[in-house]
């Protein structure tokens, strides 16, 4: 009973102190980017052309080693007009053209200068256009932009274990994330060789728990990085000069919040997982993904045990929610760039997520013509 309670007081310490760690901006106290969300008027089940100007397929080229051979645990960026997709699994950066055909991979797999055993992420600096390869202990791999030239690589210190993303912040600093550190969020000057802060924001129970973030905590706009934890509404700014955390906005659902202090603590990974799906059909919880626009900000959230995109429109407010298009089919958002959403589909569930009512009869065909035994596609979806 005392060890029970002694682990209670910590995790509640970790908890307090991580939201001493945030600091919250003056305009979101008073309520602006507060964003009221009605699950009960919204606008479910929405028109393809209310979200999208238009809707295109891109087959990627299927050669022996063009082949993705899973659409889990992708990371995706385009750069210089080509498509960098990073396989976890595969331990591969593959390179396609704007038109889905294979240039060639980008695989370093060796104990050598410039080699690697494991890849967990990957960027083209915004800053300086070198290809940043991030293996999960810590260490850097930077080349040209076309991966062909080794330039340099820094390593994190021995203390940190391990790590699973990592964005640019600026020029010289580098914000890494961990689910298994006593910090979450380590800020590393590449000047100076060293971490020069760190951020424990995320309760360490939570790291195992279906609650968290799923892909990566972070998206860029302009030129702010963002953070978000997953297991609420709320996005937050991260702040260069002192690596604080500004609160940017938050997702009200009002009595559907989720609220962290109703959360059980200590219990086991099973429970967390049961608990997720008991609450999940009246609770807006597990905030997998952010993206921002210009127009939009947009994320996808579990409740009424599906996952729903939310679309908030910046210039009007209005909202729009969605599981399924009017149309028939899913959405599937993975990844964006400027105003262009991209996912990645395996053939066999193509069907889930494009028909004839979305795409021109150019791209249905594109579509039709390919096989079982065919690369994945790439949906690519233009914003209104």
């Amino acid at each position: 009973m005392r060890n029970r309670q002694y682990n209670f007081l910590i995790t509640l310490f970790t908890v307090l102190s991580s939201i001493s760690c945030i600091d919250d901006a003056r305009d979101f106290d008073r309520g602006k980017n507060v964003i009221g969300v009605d699950l009960d008027t919204i606008q479910f089940q929405p028109s393809i052309n209310n979200l999208f100007e238009k809707v295109e397929i891109i087959p990627l080229e299927t050669r022996k080693e063009s082949i993705i051979e899973s659409a889990s645990r992708l990371k995706h960026q385009v750069y210089n007009d080509k498509h960098y997709i990073l396989s976890v699994k595969q331990n591969k950066l593959f390179v396609f053209d704007r038109k889905g055909n294979f240039v060639k991979t980008i695989d370093k797999i060796g104990n050598g200068p410039g080699e690697y055993r494991m890849i967990y992420d990957f960027e083209i600096s915004r800053f300086d256009g070198k290809l940043h390869l991030m293996t999960p202990y810590g260490r850097m791999l930077i080349y040209d932009s076309e991966g062909d030239k080794f330039i340099e690589s820094f390593h994190l210190p021995d203390s940190i274990r391990a790590v699973h993303q990592f964005k640019i912040l600026n020029e010289d600093i580098y914000v890494f994330n961990s689910d298994s550190e006593n910090s979450d969020l380590y800020f590393y000057s590449k000047r100076k060789n060293t971490i020069v802060s760190s951020l424990s924001v995320m309760p360490n129970f939570l790291t195992s728990t279906p609650f968290k973030y799923a892909r990566t905590p972070f998206y860029y706009y302009k030129d702010s990085l963002r953070y978000f934890m997953g297991y609420d509404g709320t996005v937050f700014n991260i702040n260069p000069q002192n690596y604080s955390l500004e609160k940017r906005y938050f997702l009200d659902f009002g009595k559907r919040n989720f609220m962290l202090e109703n959360l059980p603590l200590n219990e086991s990974v099973i429970y967390y997982f049961e608990h997720y799906k008991s609450i999940s059909n009246k609770i807006a919880t597990g905030f997998a993904i952010y993206f921002e626009t210009d127009k939009y900000l947009i994320s996808r959230y579990s409740y009424n045990n599906n996952h729903n995109y939310l679309f908030y429109s910046k210039s009007n407010k209005t909202l729009m929610t969605a599981f399924k298009l009017k149309e028939g089919i899913q959405l599937s958002l993975s990844f964006l760039e400027k105003d262009t959403l991209y996912s990645f589909i395996p053939v066999e569930f193509a069907h889930l997520y494009v028909n004839d009512k979305v795409v021109n009869q150019e791209n249905f065909n594109r579509l039709q013509m390919l096989s079982s035994d065919s690369n994945m596609f790439i949906i690519k979806y233009v914003l209104k």
